[in-house]
């Protein structure tokens, strides 16, 4: 078993960047043992941390609205993550569990007002 937390690139653009971190990890990450020398040798990975994929093409209106009805499923047709996933660009064999939490935002600098 391993477990990776990681912090890939940020901004709303940079979907690109973030699959090259993913990769890179994956390819630069070693380990002694020979029978596990790559973290995809591993039987069971958790892979985790601030990925900063986004919610893409998506007002914040229809969002705000989704979360308050706890339609999140909505959601997914949005996600950055879910569409790389399904491209096969990243994450491949890799399973998600279901998104029962709202997406979450950063706050305008010095106020309550969502990240405009």
């Amino acid at each position: 078993m391993i477990i990776v937390n990681a912090h890939l690139a940020a901004h709303m653009d940079n979907v690109r960047e973030r699959i090259e971190d993913f990769h890179t990890i994956l390819r630069t990450q070693k380990f002694r043992d020979k029978d596990v020398d790559h973290i995809l040798d591993h039987d069971y990975i958790f892979f985790m941390g601030d990925l900063n994929f986004r919610l893409q093409k998506v007002t914040s209106t229809y969002v705000e609205r989704a979360i308050r009805y706890g339609d999140y499923k909505a959601l997914m047709e949005y996600d950055q993550l879910l569409k790389c996933m399904e491209e096969d660009l990243i994450f491949v064999d890799f399973l998600e569990g279901q998104i029962t939490f709202p997406p979450t935002y950063k706050f305008d600098p010095g106020t309550d007002k969502y990240d405009t």
